[in-house]
């Protein structure tokens, strides 16, 4: 690490320039950036705690078909939960998507958020209600996005739920994504 004087690098910075001028009396240390913590390395153990996290997720979906039954009766997974990649690409976390088609019902949106909540979800609506209405939610951490495309364009519903990530390290996370481990 090294000691700048005011005249030296920082004068060149109209951000440093800025702050000398308007503050004199304040003195300014930049510190280097920390050191990342460690990452956590993939062991025997994270295949069974990402099986646990699809589990979670598939269980999620089970029950917001069951909490939407009512309103958007043809609701159905895309696909079977499966894993997908997280934050980076040494994380998997567990997703599943859902699609169906509604009636034209009025404050559609409102009443799917409310069924959601009804079975503890945190849900609330995203945004203004339009010709495309948004759902936002978290259960047990996992996420939950709907969205709505309102009749006449389509009456689209689609649900996409997603679990936390998990560090596994970058080959086990490509493995388990692209399906070699179950």
């Amino acid at each position: 690490m090294r000691l700048l004087r005011t005249d030296d690098e920082t004068s060149s910075d109209p951000l440093f320039a800025a702050l000398r001028r308007r503050h004199p009396d304040v003195d300014v240390v930049l510190l280097p950036p920390e050191e990342p913590a460690p990452t956590h390395r993939a062991t025997e153990g994270d295949d069974a705690e990402v099986r646990a996290r699809l589990a979670a997720v598939e269980l999620a979906q089970a029950r917001v078909r069951s909490a939407l039954a009512p309103l958007v009766p043809d609701l159905a997974p895309v696909a079977a939960a499966a894993p997908a990649f997280g934050g980076t690409e040494a994380q998997v976390r567990g997703l599943v998507r859902l699609r169906g088609t509604s009636e034209a019902e009025p404050d559609l949106v409102h009443r799917l958020a409310s069924a959601l909540s009804r079975l503890g979800w945190a849900a609330r609506v995203a945004g203004e209600p339009g010709a495309v209405g948004r759902v936002t939610g978290v259960l047990d951490d996992v996420d939950l996005s709907l969205t709505h495309a309102a009749p006449p364009a389509s009456g689209l519903v689609l649900v996409v739920l997603t679990g936390p990530p998990l560090t596994v390290g970058v080959e086990a996370a490509r493995r388990w994504v692209a399906g070699e481990v179950r």
